[in-house]
């Protein structure tokens, strides 16, 4: 009734006394292999999105030992046949009941370039069954995207100075694969946030509008694509008053020494920063996320 190996034995026996054995052994192989993603493969498929490629482990397993295999990729449409030992390798165990198990471990490297990939495993048998584990519900496809957004900011720029209530700027982000989202903090709080439908619809470019404050402020924008990479920029000490050449020139307002390379850490429940850490070199984050940056007094 299932697929396995079996033995069967006769024995016959003479008025005698003299006795006969015979015994053989054989495999009954009618579905062929199944196959089994080792698990981080399987993360890696259910995910989908990878910025970060890694080995592909595929195991197959069947009752009788494979006469024929081979393994190939699908990149972007264009498919390559790998060879073992150049590309991927191959190990064969068999069980304390018989069956084969070979596992195939595909090598990341061959995942390099950003695109769409599939992995094939074809094989036969030695009952001649032809199987590929994607025809077994064992597809490998997913897409690499190792590419940040790519954002142009216009408008607006580190140490510019705005004589007027209101400032607005203008983003276009775009990515090759697709973007999940873009916000926009104005010192520490969230002044504007889109989704990656909404840059869909307006063709990737977004009006931000900056209140006007009599004080140096600063506009961090965050741009992050399906696969999770994010391309950050910032504007420093930028002044947005009607007031803005008296302030300056009253020297009532202090810039901020910003670090070089902010980071934004993500809580849990809000992307938001929740406060901003004034400190000396690098920045601190708070349970929220911060930026780091800290007051001089500018000399006249």
């Amino acid at each position: 009734a299932n697929d396995d190996l079996y033995t069967l034995e006769a024995k016959i026996t003479d008025r005698a006394g003299n006795e006969t054995n015979k015994k053989i052994q054989y495999s009954i192989n009618r579905f062929g292999s199944v196959y089994v993603l080792g698990d981080a493969t399987k993360k890696m498929v259910d995910g989908y999105y990878v910025t970060k490629p890694q080995d592909v482990v595929i195991t197959e397993i069947n009752v009788d030992p494979l006469n024929y295999k081979e393994v190939s990729i699908a990149h972007d449409g264009n498919v390559k046949e790998l060879r073992e030992g150049k590309g991927y390798k191959t190990s064969d165990v068999t069980n304390n009941k018989g069956w084969h198990s070979i596992s195939y471990d595909v090598e990341s490297g061959n995942f390099a370039k950003d695109g769409n990939y599939a992995v094939t495993v074809f094989s036969e048998d030695k009952a001649s069954n032809k199987q590929s584990n994607q025809s077994k519900d064992a597809e490998v496809e997913f897409l690499v995207d190792t590419t940040a957004p790519s954002v142009v900011v216009s408008g607006i720029e580190s140490d510019g100075v705005y004589t007027e209530s209101e400032h607005d700027f203008s983003i276009n982000a775009t990515d090759t694969i697709g973007l999940a989202n873009l916000n926009v903090y104005l010192n520490d709080t969230q002044l504007a946030a889109f989704t990656g439908k909404e840059l869909s619809e307006s063709g990737g470019t977004e009006i931000v509008t900056i209140p006007g404050k009599e004080d140096y402020q600063q506009i961090y924008v965050v741009c992050t694509d399906v696969a999770g990479n994010e391309t950050k920029l910032s504007y420093n000490n930028v002044l947005i008053s009607e007031n803005a050449l008296e302030l300056e020139k009253e020297g009532e307002i202090e810039k901020m020494l910003i670090d070089p390379d902010p980071v934004i850490v993500h809580g849990d429940k809000a992307d938001v920063p929740k406060a901003v850490a004034a400190v000396a070199g690098i920045g601190a984050a708070g349970a929220g996320g911060a930026f780091g940056f800290r007051r001089f007094r500018l000399k006249k």
